[in-house]
């Protein structure tokens, strides 16, 4: 059985620049087995690794989305989705999604003094951007009061950016953590994903404010427009591993004489889960070119990428673990990782239901 290698070419194509900066992360990333980094973090309470962490900042990636007067590299969010496709067919455990993309996202437009601390690698940072604690204004300092749950990266963070509300329940950003001058206490989750740990963050203390009411509301949107692309990126990039590696197998492995691939249940599963990557990938570079673009309906497509990128990562996580028989379902094997990696990203923001609901919202459904 002759295995044809899956194309990468289906949607419009890249500009030479994001060709070569999608070949370079591909290069740098193919420097360890896939999936060793991940491992190796799973090792640690904090998966952070310095080393990697400064080489990102050498090649300018921690501050792809600060801009240039800010002393990053004013890239696009089609760069950035890019660099976490790849990213994510590497399984990285570092909090580059949390700072780099999420925080970078919030500070530009409500703090931007920390973000040439963020893009050179010396401030690390977590967004929580569901319910959270409750913030009071007697006068004084804002004073937040409450937990916020399943915050990624917030193990060694310097900075926190969490959503909340004050007392009449209206939306605020606030910012706590050594680099706000507040106190923060972690309180570990059970890790459904043990190379990206989540923890629960229990505030009652000082914070400070970084937006109040639309403004608050604004920025919350464009942050999970954004980090709903860059998501949708790293399902799609783990789902393409998965799909390559099972596509592999299936040619080799052999059953009754013949590759478990010439079997049709095989072939079109395997077919099915291509369907679901290349939609994915179309929809992940068009929600991005729309967001680069300001276009009105990116947050619409945005989450559509994710709920399409969450999809083809499940199913291409699932079907790993099956097709490979046996050894699928071992610790050992790398499938279980992707699988974790795809249901844990995909609620990283909210439940895909609240996706539904905002497109059919927007749409008039």
């Amino acid at each position: 059985m002759t295995v044809r290698p899956i194309t990468r070419d289906l949607q419009l194509p890249l500009s030479w620049e994001e060709t070569v900066l999608r070949e370079e992360a591909e290069r740098w990333l193919a420097r360890q087995p896939p999936t060793a980094r991940a491992r190796a973090a799973m090792e640690r309470d904090d998966p952070f690794d310095p080393a990697v962490w400064a080489e990102l900042a050498e090649m300018g990636w921690l501050g792809l989305l600060v801009p240039e007067a800010a002393g990053g590299a004013g890239g696009s969010v089609l760069d950035a989705a890019l660099l976490m496709e790849a990213m994510g067919a590497a399984l990285l455990p570092d909090p580059y999604l949390s700072t780099a993309v999420l925080g970078a996202v919030a500070l530009r437009a409500t703090q931007p003094d920390p973000l040439a601390a963020l893009a050179a690698g010396t401030l690390r940072v977590a967004v929580s951007l569901g319910e959270g604690p409750v913030v009071t204004r007697d006068g004084g300092a804002p004073r937040a009061t409450g937990s916020a749950a399943g915050v990624v990266g917030a193990v060694g963070a310097d900075l926190l950016v969490l959503a909340a509300a004050d007392e009449h329940g209206d939306a605020l950003l606030v910012t706590a953590g050594p680099a706000a001058g507040g106190v923060a206490r972690l309180v570990a989750e059970a890790a459904l994903d043990p190379a990206r740990p989540a923890s629960t963050v229990v505030l009652d203390g000082p914070v400070e404010l970084l937006a109040a009411g639309d403004e608050a509301r604004a920025v919350v949107e464009e942050v999970v427009t954004v980090g709903a692309i860059a998501i949708a990126a790293e399902l799609t990039g783990g789902a393409a591993h998965c799909l390559a590696e099972t596509v592999a197998y299936a040619g080799t492995r052999t059953q009754f004489g013949r590759p478990i691939g010439a079997y049709q249940a095989v072939k079109h599963r395997c077919v099915d889960l291509l369907l679901e990557v290349e939609a994915a990938r179309a929809a992940v570079r068009q929600a991005a070119r729309l967001a680069d673009a300001g276009a009105p309906d990116a947050p619409v497509l945005a989450r559509a990428a994710l709920l399409q990128a969450s999809t083809a990562g499940i199913a291409a996580g699932e079907a790993a673990i099956q097709l490979h028989g046996g050894a699928g379902f071992t610790w050992e094997h790398d499938a279980h990782l992707y699988l974790r990696r795809a249901r844990a990203a995909a609620r990283m923001l909210g439940a895909g239901w609240r996706y539904r609901q905002s497109i059919a919202l927007a749409l008039g459904l």
